[in-house]
């Protein structure tokens, strides 16, 4: 399931006529581990997605700190991986994946009242593209739901990667968007 959900994604991406060699490998390595380390945390939850912390003890850099883990831990070819870098499209983004020649920004959000499609592009939609102004227009969200207690069965991977294209004034832009659910119980907790 996670390549097929990796191939629609860079199919997508492949519409775009900046999104070739060097920059589609090197964009696509972080979209996959992106959607690999959702894919991991569907399947084991640290400590902070567990429905016993709330959104007074859960903060951004508990989401932070996780991914960073996440990315030292695999082989991202050329690229160097850094934690809140100012100066990029006039501000300081959270995750950045500098390569020779190009870079790749991820933003991450805590989400306590809406995690649906619609309200996180809207909400966190305009940041995110920004901060490709002076790049190539790939970027990704990753946002820790943590807006409903788990009732019923975790979502499904594919339910929780999609892409988006940021319309910004003269360049569009390419989000996308990977969601970890927070609150999170264990399946036997579901049992009634």
């Amino acid at each position: 399931m996670i390549r097929v959900i990796e191939e629609r994604v860079l199919d997508a991406l492949g519409e775009e006529p900046l999104f070739e060699s060097s920059v589609a490998e090197d964009v696509g390595a972080v979209i996959s581990a992106t959607i690999r380390y959702v894919a991991r945390r569907l399947d084991a939850p640290t400590p902070f997605m567990r429905a016993d912390f709330n959104e007074e003890t859960i903060v951004e850099q508990h989401l932070a700190d996780d991914y960073e883990d996440w990315l030292y831990g695999l082989p991202l070819a050329r690229g160097s991986v850094s934690i809140e870098v100012r100066r990029i499209g006039g501000g300081r983004v959270d995750v950045l994946i500098a390569f020779g020649t190009h870079r790749v920004v991820v933003e991450l959000k805590r989400e306590l009242a809406d995690a649906s499609r619609e309200s996180l592009e809207a909400h966190y939609g305009a940041q995110a593209a920004s901060y490709q102004a002076t790049d190539y227009p790939f970027g990704l969200v990753l946002v820790l739901d943590l807006s409903t207690e788990q009732t019923g069965p975790a979502p499904h991977l594919d339910d929780l990667v999609w892409i988006n294209k940021a319309e910004a004034e003269g360049r569009d832009r390419w989000l996308v968007w990977c969601v970890v659910p927070g609150r999170r119980v264990t399946p036997s907790q579901l049992s009634r």
